[in-house]
């Protein structure tokens, strides 16, 4: 049986992506000294190749742009990826370990999937991206962004607790909401759920109700 190389393997999935496997090293901070060398028949190291294929995991599909041209879409195995064609993002790879932290995919709604086809479209292929290169962590800004704010004890999970209840606020369902926000109906019901125009409703309006 042959063996296939780091490289052939990296160029299969570039293929299979319509995307330029050069510009997958410069994504994965690799230097294109490595790409030419590389494809000349130089041996590529492991830890150098899981970076360039995590650099492919992170291109979005693109169907809808007209900029792929191949038939249905290829799901991301090591990291969450969007469906463009469904408008559906899925928060983790297909071959993930699932654990306790629940990464469920979550439907698009009309405005946010106008704004990734567009993005999409005039973009380098990254979900999140800055000056064309994928952005990998955003602590950093986080911090300063909290401290120009003015804010304290503020982490990117609180982000989640304000979606939750926004969107109780404004009707969702329980079940819409565990499954949405992928968090147990319980937390739902102990944490959220006051905030719902729905919350003892009936109760109340069989107060209003005069005894028989």
């Amino acid at each position: 049986m042959p063996i296939i190389s780091y490289f052939d393997q990296l160029q299969v999935a570039a293929k299979h992506l319509d995307y330029p496997l050069k510009q997958a090293f410069v994504d994965a901070g690799v230097e294109t000294s490595t790409f030419y060398r590389t494809r000349l028949g130089s041996n590529l190291r492991l830890v150098t190749a899981s970076r360039v294929m995590a650099a492919l995991d992170h291109q979005p599909d693109r169907q809808t742009t007209g900029k792929v041209k191949r038939g249905g879409n290829t799901p991301s195995l090591h990291s969450g990826w969007v469906d463009l064609e469904a408008g559906v993002i899925h928060r983790q790879g297909s071959a993930e370990t699932k654990t306790k932290k629940r990464r469920g995919a979550v439907r698009m709604g009309r405005k946010l999937a106008g704004h990734m086809a567009r993005f999409c479209a005039r973009s380098d292929g990254h979900v999140i991206e800055y000056r064309g290169r994928p952005v990998t962590g955003i602590w950093d800004a986080w911090v300063e962004a909290c401290t120009l704010a003015g804010l304290e004890g503020v982490t990117p999970h609180t982000l989640k607790h304000t979606a939750i209840t926004w969107a109780i606020a404004n009707g969702m369902s329980r079940e819409d909401a565990a499954g949405y926000f992928s968090t147990s109906i319980q937390t739902i019901e102990t944490t959220y759920w006051h905030h719902s125009p729905h919350y003892q409703k009936a109760a109340a309006d069989i107060t209003d109700k005069k005894a028989r």
